[in-house]
């Protein structure tokens, strides 16, 4: 799997250079051509993210057709849904979804692999409130003639408070992109920061060209 959707999957799984400005910087991986073709019309084609360090775009497929996939931070584009501080993007219209449930599979990551290529589809199946998460459900893996078929399946929650020693949010940065993922609520008096300089542990990709810090609440 390319790099950059790797550290992506990473950073929803996982709880699933610093700038300290809050000048509004877009990141991107700018080379599109590398992108396997998104599967069908249901499938996100980016992801794009305000943040606490400007905003970042994680493309995730080409459009078929010639038709490019929105990455501009523009709820009102007719091509977005919105979780949270982010956008998923698609190369038409965006799905119609309804309002999840807490026990309904809001969200699911699929990968295919082989010895020589590799796709990932990003599919919402419904509307996750904004002050709501991601949360793991489960995990299914499977080998079928040679190509390898990984699939997560994400609930749509609210967090809970923040246990002992639990990082509040996750953030993954590569020379492209930074990205935040809430993990769960501080307590009262406290905080979660996004200063990596504050960041409890950090883990550092394959290459060295990408890392997650994982933040505690203060």
């Amino acid at each position: 799997m390319l790099l950059w959707i790797r550290l992506a999957l990473f950073l929803v799984l996982t709880c699933s250079i610093c700038s300290y400005g809050k000048v509004l910087i877009k990141r991107t991986h700018e080379d599109q051509s590398e992108l396997p073709e998104c599967w069908n019309d249901n499938s996100a084609c980016s992801y794009v993210e305000l943040n606490s360090m400007g905003i970042s775009v994680q493309n995730i497929c080409r459009c078929k057709n010639f038709n490019s996939c929105p990455d501009q931070f523009d709820r009102y584009d007719g091509r977005t849904i919105v979780h949270g501080i982010g956008q998923y993007k698609y190369c038409e219209e965006a799905p119609r979804l309804r309002p999840c449930s807490s026990h309904d599979i809001a969200l699911v990551i699929t990968s295919e692999s082989n010895l020589e290529t590799e796709t990932t589809d990003y599919k919402l199946q419904c509307l996750c409130p904004k002050n709501n998460i991601f949360v793991l459900n489960s995990t299914h893996l499977r080998d079928v003639d040679g190509l390898t078929i990984d699939a997560f399946l994400f609930n749509c929650k609210s967090p809970e408070i923040c246990g002992f020693r639990q990082p509040c949010m996750t953030i993954t940065q590569t020379p492209y992109t930074y990205f935040e993922k809430k993990v769960c609520n501080c307590p009262m008096d406290s905080f979660c920061p996004t200063d990596l300089r504050y960041a409890y542990q950090s883990t550092i990709s394959q290459f060295n060209r990408g890392s997650a810090f994982y933040m505690h609440c203060i």
